[in-house]
């Protein structure tokens, strides 16, 4: 292997690496820019839990003036670059994710209790 290959390579692998959200805030800005994004809003958040290692986030998000949809109250899971707001059919099932990584378990802990 050459040496410029191995360089590139690298490059890319660094690059591809620091499109992911490295720390818990980072993690949590993330979340909250596809939340404003959705909404097409500024929202103010709460309850905010991140878990940068388990690549999910979770809170609660208000809106005065959604796009739309007017007053806003919903809560949010932003799971490995997804968002799942609670009308979506697999917000339960993130939203316990996101409660047990918060809580310092992980998604096997998760599978455990559920009997998947």
């Amino acid at each position: 292997m050459s040496r410029k290959f191995v360089v590139v390579i690298g490059l890319f692998m660094a690059t591809a690496c620091s499109r992911h959200p490295q720390t818990d805030s980072d993690l949590q800005g993330e979340a909250e820019h596809a939340v404003d994004s959705k909404l097409d809003t500024e929202a103010t958040f709460s309850n905010m839990e991140s878990i940068a290692a388990q690549k999910i986030a979770c809170g609660h998000a208000s809106a005065a003036d959604a796009l739309n949809r007017g007053k806003v109250d919903q809560d949010f899971v932003y799971l490995h670059g997804r968002l799942i707001m609670d009308d979506d059919p697999d917000f339960d099932r993130a939203a316990m994710e996101c409660d047990v990584a918060a809580s310092g378990g992980n998604a096997a802990d998760l599978k455990d209790t559920t009997n998947e």
